[in-house]
């Protein structure tokens, strides 16, 4: 399949690129699909849990010199107080108290301190009836202690996509 021809739209920083892809494609992809509810408002709130879902850097593995196997990782939070911006949010990382929904990677949870790789991942909340977008990971935050960086969060912006997959540009 030609991807280049099907790209709608891409942003290198953001690390995201959205497509366009006819129903015969989807089909072809498999027969059960579920998508989530794109939403134009902000619906996030305190104590919303959400589960961010990707493919931290640390989880790919070499297989071959052009092939690299990867399984994905996603982590249930709860976004706090004070957590919520205009056009972005934090996922404050408490990695003590992660409740794991796929981890199909070797990783060590209780050494793991970097989840680098992860922008451009979707950031998913339970709507009133159906999984919803919240939000796409931007940036990684990290916090230094005795020297060693420490991940501390994730950054995820609102309102990426509009209704015909361009992305929205970020006017911070």
């Amino acid at each position: 399949m030609d991807l280049e021809s099907r790209i709608i739209d891409k942003d290198d920083r953001l690390d995201i690129c959205t497509f366009k892809f006819s129903e015969d494609d989807l089909k072809r992809v498999g027969s059960e699909k579920s998508f989530l509810t794109m939403t134009d408002s902000q619906k996030l709130q305190v104590d919303s849990t959400v589960c961010v879902l990707g493919y931290p850097g640390k989880i790919l593995r070499p297989i071959s010199e052009n092939t690299l196997e990867t399984g994905i990782l996603g982590i249930f939070e709860i976004i706090r107080e004070g957590n919520i911006l205009d056009d972005w949010f934090f996922v404050e990382l408490q990695k003590y108290a992660w409740v794991i929904a796929k981890n199909e990677s070797d990783i060590n949870f209780d050494e793991f301190n970097d989840i680098g790789g992860m922008n451009g991942c979707p950031v998913i909340f339970q709507g009133e009836l159906a999984p919803t977008l919240a939000g796409i990971v931007f940036e990684s935050s990290k916090y230094k202690e005795n020297g060693k960086k420490y991940l501390s969060g994730l950054k995820a912006r609102f309102k990426c996509f509009d209704k015909n997959g361009k992305l929205i540009k970020d006017t911070r």
